[in-house]
């Protein structure tokens, strides 16, 4: 492809996503967006809890704050009247775009560093497309206008900073186990990783199920004083991100609102297709459920085993290794945690499973099954969330079969036939990918996934450059 259609093909793009951004989007939740946006310019940051009822973490305040204040500008009266306009959306959908921008940025940037000189140029265009065209990707934050690539670009940015250093700077010598190359260094600490992951859990609760792994890794590979340089600095920005709200006497308000509204929808599977949705969907998880233990409890027990295998892992693999643990693992172990969330516990919704997609883009440089289950997982996602749009499902072809015995709780009406039976589809298809990932990721020998990043263990497809060491 030559490069004059690859910048036509961009074009096309941009001029698609400046559509996309007119569509209604996921309305409940937008109007929602818009609100507090509104109130956020008008009232200030700090009150906009109170104002608003805003139900995510402060940061998405700050993002949508500057939205607001360009609304009033422009619209005048709209904004004083809380009026919804196209303007509006186009405003607030605004961010996802932006983000997803920078998620693809970042791709680029790893593509170039992993693949240097002619071999780079067409993974430059290729890994940030892979993302940017991904049809999830575009169902998500495009048509239905979530902000999930926010918080999803500060955890692929935190994994790659721990993994591939804060700078991503290369330098030459001192080759590989398997051969020539660049060996990549880390520079500057841990805690560049650290505030890039509590930005991501200050816009979203689902940065938070990271944090062990973070801690873990960063201990292996930077040490102890490092690890609580990061710790400190990922205090101090927590504390700088709620300064205002604490001026303004909003703490106790800040802290209702987010951790109170983690429980504002406590059932076993908000339209989440994992586990819980295959034992019982929407149902209450926080009211016992096998003898006196809830839903809630064993999703948290079931997760917490799981994770601590996922970090035993790690330390085998940093053990087993003369390279330590690979920044290419560290993305996959960190996908396996965000895959095993989205699986295992309650409370999810059918978009939680969104930050895989980008953690498993970096992925797609090397020899492997990466391509096949980066297939499937942007599958998973892309079902699971056509399968709940309010529209979509009414019509042809999930109304095919008329309506079923079946209640749909979200939407309160019967599920469709057709509907009923993909919904079922994706649910096995999803637990099907997990149960494959799993196996692969703790299977021993040369066929497993960490082996197959192993340095010097294989090349990077269509290349002479051999994968980068820790």
């Amino acid at each position: 492809m030559t490069q004059r259609n690859i910048m036509l093909g961009w074009i096309a793009y941009a001029l698609m996503r400046c559509a996309l951004l007119t569509y209604p989007g996921y309305v409940p939740d937008v109007l929602a967006y818009k609100r507090w946006g509104i109130q956020a310019a008008r009232n200030g940051i700090s009150q906009v809890y109170r104002t608003s009822r805003m139900d995510y973490p402060p940061l998405y305040a700050y993002v949508l704050a500057p939205l607001g204040t360009i609304y009033g500008w422009l619209e005048p009266e709209a904004n004083e009247n809380l009026q919804d306009s196209t303007l509006l959306t186009v405003l607030v959908k605004f961010p996802p775009l932006l983000f997803d921008l920078a998620i693809a940025w970042l791709l680029y940037r790893l593509a170039r560093m992993l693949r240097p000189g002619p071999a780079a140029w067409p993974w430059t265009w290729l890994l940030p497309a892979a993302y940017l065209l991904n049809p999830a990707v575009l169902f998500n934050t495009a048509f239905w206008g979530e902000p999930d690539s926010v918080h999803s670009f500060f955890v692929l940015a935190s994994f790659l900073a721990l993994g591939y250093g804060a700078g991503w700077r290369s330098t030459v010598g001192g080759k590989p186990a398997g051969g020539g190359g660049t060996r990549v260094r880390r520079w500057r600490g841990a805690w560049p990783a650290f505030v890039l992951l509590t930005l991501a859990a200050l816009m979203k609760p689902l940065g938070i199920p990271y944090f062990p792994l973070l801690l873990v890794v960063s201990l292996a590979l930077y040490g102890l004083r490092s690890t609580l340089i990061g710790i400190g600095a990922s205090a101090v920005t927590t504390a700088i991100v709620i300064a205002p709200f604490l001026a303004d006497g909003q703490g106790a308000e800040v802290y209702d609102r987010v951790v109170g509204d983690i429980n504002a929808m406590p059932f076993t599977s908000a339209n989440a297709h994992n586990l819980w949705w295959l034992l019982g969907a929407w149902k209450n998880a926080d009211v016992p459920w096998l003898g006196p233990i809830t839903a809630t409890q064993f999703s948290l027990v079931l997760f917490g085993c799981f994770y601590t295998a996922v970090l035993w892992k790690a330390h085998q693999l940093h053990r087993s290794q003369q390279g330590g643990l690979q920044p290419q693992q560290i993305l996959l172990l960190a996908a396996a945690v965000g895959f095993s969330f989205f699986i295992l516990s309650t409370h999810l919704h059918e978009n939680h499973m969104f930050t895989v997609i980008p953690l498993l883009a970096p992925l797609l440089l090397f020899a492997g099954p990466w391509r096949k289950l980066f297939i499937a997982v942007s599958l998973a996602v892309l079902l699971n969330l056509s399968l709940h749009d309010p529209a979509l499902n009414r019509h042809w072809p999930f109304a095919i079969g008329g309506e079923s015995g079946f209640e749909n709780h979200h939407f309160g009406r019967p599920f469709y036939v057709t509907e009923l039976i993909v919904v079922w589809f994706s649910t096995f298809f999803n637990l099907g990918i997990y149960a494959v990932f799993v196996l692969g990721l703790f299977r021993s020998g040369a066929k497993s996934l960490p082996a197959s990043l192993e340095e010097g263990a294989l090349t990077i497809p269509g290349s002479s450059v051999t994968m980068p060491s820790g």
